[in-house]
């Protein structure tokens, strides 16, 4: 797991070893838990029986290279008999070059320049690979008294190291070590003479398994990194974000929720996994689990004890498995687990995680078939993903059973004190039932539209309905849309989480935005579920695509033209003020910054839809205005990889298909680069000899390379009332160009019609 992905884990010992093993050093090249690991960790130092002059040593892995000029290097106290850190001081040098335009361009917006070439003072080295015996012949150790420098950057890269302030370190990191293994993990963190530290790294975990990071900016309550660059020096098609590891087939979870006597919610679970890897995997293996929830045991199919590792406030478990997984290889296990996950405020429950209820592996986007068994009050209503078996109430308890028909990447569920559930028959889909609270949202402070229940499921009905005519039907076989007390919304296969908030009553205007809003997690059924986004790349195809999906709801189905062009002006506006900012499309979550965060939103949502509406108008005929090229594409891409993850690359072959032409340039431009033109443009008509009228444009581009490339929409609107629309080339610093004549005179020439071009345009005087 790369160093970013991973949240908030803070790490305890199951009560399943002795406090006093945590001081002494394993026998052998492992630790023998996660915390004696930690504690390891934590406290290293160079050995003083280990140390050696330096005189040009060089490091090269995968793309990392450090040199060492001079100085003196320490091998690490070893873990048992085996070495895997070591601390240098002195003057070396720290490289990197990414191969992409994508990451030079990230490294450029952080760090100042496209590539890593910096003097160092000092470096702490953590290895899996072979490194140890690399150093080994080539230099010559032995006793020399460590420096307080070399104890110092230990510290301090342990500090990076840590996963902010918790108890746990990086996933990648601990799992060679914890496992006594060997693996390509190599892993620097390095003293710039100036400009502060950075960590350079190997992570065999990761499919971009070349990783640089750097102190994150505007931080500064604890030493949290950011990602600079990130990729795979050996090319090839990503598959996904992680290396093949364990995940989990199938999972069966029993799931308990209890009304206390003062009427809270009490969370506990049973789940048996089937845990599998495509490759030889753990013995430990480690999962995500929210920070509230607590495992009280862990068995194999035998009944025997497992031992585990979780913090109460953490969230992950590290779980060691009764052997070593061989490749294909499925070991059952069961998780007894509880805590405080649900707060009740009123008639509203706030479920803290929608999807680490249950225990997640490191490759947390893995497909797994579910069996879910839910018991709660009678007086609940409840609803989960996948297909409702079974549903029966003794003494006021309510026992569901949910089904998935097809391994789904996540799992959701939501309960609360609903009104009566509101059930709608979608003519072309499935039915959709609405779980909603009038008194819940009264207690706190909400005023609710009127009839709120059901003009939220009459859009949630339509949405289906326009979805289901543009991109085909769905499995689902029923569709929940729930309150929640958040101001978020959540879309799982047969579930949708709807904001308290889109129920509400709003100043006037604002209810345009909610039928967007609703429409968006709607169309997340095919966008996000129904097809699955390939790697963290191509997430826009996910929430871009639902993002656009919405709008063109609102445009077509609710007639609300208006609306659908100011949106996108709207997200135009804030992108142009952005624009130095933000990264590319192709960043993917990693366009956010550690001080803000909302680069995201408005890269990935709003630019990712901006760049369908772009191809929508690319495909679009202009003499007709006949839309049935993108709409078929986009059918036609939702039913090639329906229950499969796509990638943008498969999105362009199917565009392309249908536009009948080489998008590349397109996709290269407006997903992987950052570049928005600003158009200067000018026109100018004159009588031509048989009648007809010349028209003359002149375009000057700025803001953008010289090769930037768009197909421009231009309408000429004729005194008569007619009007001529067509695309005119527009790249390179100036266009100047002859228009079609025209049959009459012309009145007014709109430039960039349709916003077909997301650029900023201002009209000058020829």
């Amino acid at each position: 797991m790369s160093l970013h992905r991973v949240a908030t884990c803070l790490v305890v010992l199951g009560a399943l070893f002795p406090v006093w093993l945590l001081a002494q050093r394993p026998a052998t090249g492992t630790a023998q838990n996660h915390d004696s690991l930690y504690q390891y960790l934590r406290h290293l130092e160079p050995d003083p029986a280990q140390g050696a002059t330096v005189r040009n040593v060089v490091l090269d892995r995968d793309g990392v290279r450090v040199e060492l000029e001079e100085g003196t290097l320490w091998l690490a106290q070893p873990l048992g008999d085996r070495t895997v850190g070591a601390m240098f001081t002195g003057r070396g040098r720290a490289r990197m070059a990414p191969p992409s335009p994508v990451e030079q361009g990230q490294m450029k917006l952080v760090l100042g320049d496209s590539t890593l070439d910096a003097p160092i003072d000092g470096a702490f080295l953590l290895f899996a690979d072979s490194t140890e015996s690399q150093l080994r012949s080539l230099l010559s150790f032995g006793p020399i008294n460590p420096t307080s420098e070399a104890k110092a950057i230990a510290g301090e890269a342990f500090d990076y190291l840590r996963l902010r302030q918790e108890v746990t370190v990086d996933p990648g990191v601990l799992l060679p070590l914890l496992n006594g293994t060997t693996s390509d993990l190599f892993y620097v963190h390095v003293d710039r003479s100036r400009g502060g530290p950075v960590i350079l790294v190997v992570d065999p975990t990761e499919r971009e398994r070349v990783q640089l990071r750097t102190r994150a900016r505007g931080v500064s309550a604890f030493r949290a990194t950011e990602g600079v660059a990130q990729f795979d020096s050996r090319g090839g098609p990503l598959t996904g974000d992680q290396a093949p590891s364990a995940i989990v087939a199938k999972y069966v979870i029993d799931t308990r929720i209890d009304r206390s006597a003062m009427g809270e919610a009490r969370f506990s679970a049973r789940a048996t996994m089937d845990i599998t890897s495509p490759v030889a995997a753990g013995p430990w293996v480690p999962f995500y689990l929210a920070n509230e929830l607590e495992v009280d045991s862990a068995r194999a199919a035998d009944g025997s004890a497992l031992a585990f590792y979780k913090h109460k406030d953490g969230s992950m478990l590290w779980l060691r498995l009764p052997t070593p997984l061989e490749p294909g290889q499925t070991l059952p296990v069961t998780l007894h687990y509880q805590g405080d996950l649900i707060d009740r405020y009123g008639d509203f429950f706030f479920i803290k995680s929608s999807s680490a209820w249950y225990p997640r592996p490191l490759e947390s986007r893995s497909h797994a078939l579910f069996d879910l068994t839910f018991h709660t009050p009678s007086n609940y209503r409840f609803a989960s993903v996948g297909e409702l078996k079974d549903s029966t109430v003794t003494d006021r308890v309510l026992t569901t059973r949910w089904v998935s028909p097809a391994p789904m990447r996540n799992a959701s569920f939501n309960f609360g004190l609903f009104e009566d559930d509101y059930r709608i028959d979608t003519e072309n889909g499935p039915p959709v039932t609405v779980f909603y609270s009038d008194r819940a949202s009264r207690e706190m402070g909400i005023v609710s539209i009127s009839n709120a229940r059901e003009r939220v499921g009459q859009d949630v009905s339509e949405a289906l309905r326009f979805f289901t005519t543009m991109f085909g039907p769905l499995p689902v076989k029923h569709l929940y849309a729930t309150q929640i007390p958040y101001a978020h919304g959540e879309a799982f296969p047969g579930l949708i989480h709807l904001s308290f908030i889109t129920f509400a009553a709003k100043e006037s205007g604002r209810g345009d935005f909610d039928q967007f809003f609703r429409a968006h997690e709607v169309a997340h059924q095919w966008f996000g579920i129904g097809v699955d986004f390939a790697t963290y790349r191509d997430q826009w195809l996910s929430e871009g695509m639902a993002s656009y999906a919405g709008l063109w709801y609102t445009q077509v189905a609710q007639k609300k033209n208006e609306y659908y062009f100011d949106e996108l002006r709207r997200w135009q506006a804030d992108l142009d003020v952005r624009r130095n900012e933000v990264g590319p499309i192709a960043l993917g979550y990693r366009t956010a910054s550690p001080r803000d965060g909302s680069e995201y939103d408005l890269v990935v949502y709003r630019k990712g839809a901006w760049v369908v509406h772009m191809l929508r108008v690319l495909l679009l005929d202009l003499k007709t205005m006949n839309d049935d090229r993108f709409t078929a594409a986009l059918r036609d891409f939702y039913q090639t990889y329906q229950g499969s993850k796509a990638s943008t690359e498969d999105f362009r072959r199917v565009m392309e298909r249908h536009a009948g032409a080489d998008l590349g340039w397109f996709f290269d431009q407006w997903l992987r680069t950052t570049a928005m033109p600003e158009y200067r443009w000018a026109w100018r008509t004159e009588p031509a000899p048989d009648g007809r009228h010349r028209v003359f444009l002149r375009v000057e581009q700025r803001g953008v390379p010289d090769d930037f490339l768009a197909y421009v929409p231009v309408t000429i609107k004729l005194a008569n009332g007619g009007e001529g629309r067509l695309r005119v080339k527009v790249t390179g610093a100036r266009t100047e160009m002859e228009l079609a004549p025209m049959p009459s005179e012309p009145e007014d020439v709109v430039f960039n019609d349709l916003e077909g071009v997301l650029a900023k345009v201002s009209k000058v005087s020829w």
